[in-house]
């Protein structure tokens, strides 16, 4: 019998959790290479989980595509609007490289005419796992998350992500009234882990300047069905295939003030750029 998506998503991370901790046991010796960042990192072990897991979709769903951050999956088509799968196989792999924290995670996520779906979110070092199906709510362990009921920024946790050190002069102007707002300001080096913290009740709050599928929509899907908010800087909806102007993502009750925020930093830069 064919398995349904969300079956395959946590048979996957099921199987593949012992390899990753193994690996990050032994990270000394695990091939290391950077891409156009020297902060981003590629290993051995984003290759092999993205590897496995397209064989796995491949054997269960053949005309499906899968999108992902290596390996020239990032090239997808857009505005897709057929049965797609996307991959980050390891989303924070500075954390894992760099043994900042246990901050890494993997983050799969099924769509079907640019509709999320399913999703699960894998912890690799802590063992816990993240799911969601569209319409029937988000777990984490078998319990049901449930975002926070913070109302006001300035009571909030926000977790704000400043992304490539190349980018950082445009977005630390960006990113102004946010610090000077909220309450308290994180930056875990994982998006996908970033919107778990949320959907959890943990943090209120995540913004990032920019973001493609894999960095976010697992997240989302878990997000949403915690009862939280995620729509781009502007506030219009996010598209999946699409070219999205920023995130936000929260609890919900701060979502507008939150909006509100952003946009008066994105305003005074713009006033910057024209001296």
């Amino acid at each position: 019998m064919k398995k349904t998506e969300i079956e395959l998503i946590k048979e996957f991370m099921g199987e593949i959790s012992s390899y990753i901790v193994d690996m990050y046991k032994k990270k000394e010796e695990v091939t290391v290479s950077t891409k156009k960042d020297e902060t981003d990192f590629l290993t051995e072990v984003d290759l092999f989980v993205q590897k496995s897991f397209v064989k796995r979709v491949k054997a269960e769903f053949p005309d499906d595509i899968v999108v992902g951050e290596e390996a020239g999956l990032s090239n997808y088509p857009e505005n897709y609007e057929g049965r797609a799968w996307i991959i980050d196989p390891i989303d924070g792999t500075a954390n894992f490289v760099r043994s900042y924290f246990p901050a890494f995670v993997v983050a799969v996520a099924f769509a079907n005419k640019r509709e999320l779906l399913s999703s699960g979110v894998l912890v690799p070092i802590t063992g816990d796992m993240f799911f969601a199906e569209k319409g029937s709510g988000a777990f984490g362990n078998g319990n049901r998350m449930q975002v926070s009921k913070k109302e006001r920024l300035s009571e909030s946790c926000i977790h704000l992500d400043f992304g490539k050190r190349s980018l950082r002069k445009e977005r630390l102007l960006y990113f102004i009234e946010p610090l000077l707002t909220v309450g308290q300001v994180r930056c875990m080096g994982s998006a996908i882990l970033s919107l778990v913290q949320v959907s959890l009740g943990i943090a209120d709050g995540y913004v990032h300047a920019s973001l493609r599928p894999w960095d976010y929509a697992s997240g989302q899907l878990i997000l949403e069905e915690a009862g939280g908010k995620i729509t781009q800087t502007d506030g219009s909806p996010l598209q999946l295939f699409g070219d999205n102007k920023g995130i936000i993502a929260s609890n919900g009750y701060i979502h507008e003030e939150l909006l509100q925020v952003i946009n008066k930093s994105l305003e005074k830069y713009e006033e910057l750029r024209r001296i």
